[in-house]
């Protein structure tokens, strides 16, 4: 008697993003640079992604047992901060794939992660590849006026170093439960900061010190939020489940009212952070 055919497991359905790919040639690289880009404005959000980039680490997809899913979560995410403007026209999205097809392992080892960040991952090179490659496309293409770089756990330290850099355009920083931030990254800050501490990140608290000092102080957010996961707003989000969404997300990052982080402080979500650094 014949056996009945296996049944082969259902891969789940990745969020399809909603906006579009485009390539251009790299300053900086002999490989080309993929770019999201979703909407169209003056002003524009640059994106700095976690270390798991875009999921396409070749190496990966014969893995079964990864520690996180493959995803589109972070292009969700700042698909969801695209769609919480007031109009379609207040900024677009911009997300370059830094890391091209060599990401970290979504089944990471994180002995040798430190070499992956001196190397691969080295921030440097991505700062003058987002400086020399980068912004000079968005200003001649979409004729952007005005920059705030949003960055999450690597791209959340890429954003203290986006920050510090002499460029009128860049406003502002978001950098969400952000890695290896310390306390020279806080001292050579110039642009108003809206800052995420999760579990075992660099002390909220830290950070306030030394931006309290500084004359854009008015405009920074310092949310102490160790009660969160680190990278729960990007890989390691929940995004299929719509309530997680709604209480993480939606109410806890976005929002535009007043409410209360893991200490009891009052804030302001990131959607009103942009409204007031962007003139």
């Amino acid at each position: 008697m014949a056996e009945a055919p296996k049944e082969e497991k259902k891969q789940e359905e990745l969020y399809k993003p909603k906006g579009e790919i485009k390539t251009i040639k790299s300053q900086d690289d002999d490989r080309e640079l993929e770019i999201y880009v979703y909407g169209k404005s003056k002003k524009a959000i640059l994106v700095f992604y976690d270390i798991f980039g875009f999921h396409n680490l070749k190496e990966d997809e014969d893995k079964a047992d990864c520690s996180f899913a493959k995803s589109n979560n972070t292009i969700e995410f700042f698909d969801r901060i695209y769609d919480a403007a007031g109009n379609k026209d207040d900024y677009m999205i911009v997300m370059p794939n830094y890391l091209r097809d060599k990401p970290y392992s979504r089944k990471p080892d994180w002995g040798k992660f430190g070499e992956w960040w001196d190397t691969v991952g080295n921030l440097d090179k991505l700062i003058k590849e987002f400086t020399n490659t980068v912004l000079p496309f968005i200003k001649k293409e979409y004729g952007i006026e005005q920059i705030v770089c949003i960055g999450q756990c690597w791209g959340g330290n890429a954003c203290f170093k986006a920050g510090a850099l002499d460029n009128d355009a860049i406003k502002g920083v978001v950098s969400l439960h952000g890695a290896r931030i310390t306390d020279d990254d806080c001292q050579k800050l110039k642009k108003p900061l809206y800052y995420v501490q999760c579990k075992d990140d660099y002390d909220a608290a830290k950070v306030s010190e030394v931006l309290n000092k500084k004359d854009f102080s008015k405009l920074c957010e310092i949310r102490d939020c160790s009660g969160k996961q680190h990278g729960f707003s990007s890989s390691g989000g929940n995004y299929k489940d719509d309530k997680w969404v709604k209480e993480n997300i939606t109410d806890f990052l976005l929002n535009t009212k007043e409410g209360k982080d893991d200490k009891d402080k009052g804030y302001i979500g990131i959607t009103q952070f942009l409204k007031n650094v962007f003139a």
